[in-house]
């Protein structure tokens, strides 16, 4: 084979590779929703742990995070007035996979002030 066709050859099984490494990837979907009344949690950040991965719920408590590599990962998600929830999730392969997640409330306490 000619050089000149070897790069060509090369150049058409670039996209495909990337395009297969691609739909290999995981996406997570779900709702975060507080423990007491069932309610979304607005404005949580969800983070894939060890990665720069992330999503932020929207006001209904919704997120999708895509591109998540396969196998073991942790997922931690906060949000103010919210004690920070991590949890273990195995992702396959190009799998679509929906979760919910339960926060839990933090007490809400004043610290005392006093006036003089």
């Amino acid at each position: 084979m000619r050089p000149v066709a070897s790069l060509t050859v090369a150049a058409m099984l670039i996209p495909a590779v990337l395009s297969s490494q691609q739909s290999a990837m995981a996406t997570l979907s779900g709702r975060v929703i507080d423990q007491t009344d069932s309610g979304a949690v607005a404005h949580a950040t969800i983070n894939v742990l060890g990665t720069d991965l992330f999503g932020y719920t929207d006001g209904w408590g919704y997120f999708r995070i895509r591109g998540i590599r396969p196998g073991d990962r942790e997922i931690v998600i906060k949000a103010i007035g919210y004690a920070k929830l991590i949890e273990s999730q195995r992702f396959a392969n190009g799998e679509q996979l929906k979760r919910d997640f339960t926060m839990m409330r933090l007490p809400h306490t004043l610290t005392q002030m006093v006036i003089l």
